[in-house]
């Protein structure tokens, strides 16, 4: 698996383009309406690549761990697209070691414990390596090309790091998932940066937000005005009154 292998899903081109983020990042609208956020030019910006001089790569332990040295490597341990490992369901782990080596894992007396996550963030990761894996994303509606589900976690990124001024009255569903992660609001950016550029701590935050916000949809305990919030809505229920001829639900409601 290569990033190359990933051109157009994962990112549009691997050469950077002077309107690749706005592209990217604002055809779709989840937690805000859509024209709330402005358009933004990132110089040198490919999606999903870390520019940030201190960010670590992360691996999983128990991977490492139960493999034979030379260690396997996964593509998804070096950018920042998942939390966890989908496989055992822990969180990956910050790694200093050489990239592509995770050898001395087996020899380290401060190796790490592998931590559990919940099932918002198993259920996201899940989907990131369907796409990933298989091209495609099972979503409560219906299934996704993979190129949707990046970009539909990428807007939901860059929605939860709008700053207020753009967010205006909806900022506070934004908010709303910020307060259930327990982290600072925007993780506590300053100035608006793009995702690719934030510390890994603020990446890793970023994350567990919007995964916290697709539990919230999923369970309808948040509403947002964005028009592809309901991708993550369950089905409706269209089932008959015993006692009416007609159906609860419109059947063109559900149509997307």
């Amino acid at each position: 698996m290569t990033l190359g292998w990933q051109t157009p899903w994962l990112l549009d081109q691997l050469e950077p383009a002077a309107e690749a983020y706005t592209t990217y990042t604002r055809q779709l609208a989840v937690l805000l309406p859509r024209g709330r956020r402005r358009d933004r030019t990132v110089e040198d910006w490919r999606a999903w690549l870390p520019t940030d001089a201190g960010w670590q790569h992360r691996a999983c332990p128990r991977c490492t761990m139960e493999s034979t040295p030379p260690c396997p490597y996964q593509l998804a341990w070096l950018v920042p697209l998942l939390l966890s490992c989908p496989v055992h369901h822990c969180r990956l782990e910050r790694h200093n070691g050489p990239v592509g080596y995770h050898d001395f894992w087996h020899v380290s007396p401060g190796r790490p414990e592998p931590r559990p996550v919940g099932a918002a963030i198993r259920s996201m990761d899940q989907r990131t390596w369907q796409a990933l894996t298989t091209g495609s994303v099972a979503l409560p509606r219906h299934r996704v090309h993979a190129g949707l589900w990046f970009r539909l976690l990428r807007t939901l990124l860059d929605e939860l790091g709008a700053t207020i001024i753009e967010c205006g009255a909806p900022g506070r569903l934004t908010r709303q998932v910020w307060d259930r992660t327990g982290h600072p609001v925007r993780a506590g950016q300053g100035p608006w940066r793009p995702y690719e550029e934030l510390s890994d701590q603020r990446q890793l935050q970023s994350l567990e937000a919007a995964a916290t916000a697709i539990h919230l949809l999923e369970t309808r305990a948040m509403t947002c005005p964005g028009r592809e919030a309901e991708v993550f809505l369950p089905q409706p229920d269209i089932s008959r009154d015993p006692g009416s001829t007609e159906q609860t639900t419109d059947p063109t409601a559900i149509r997307w």
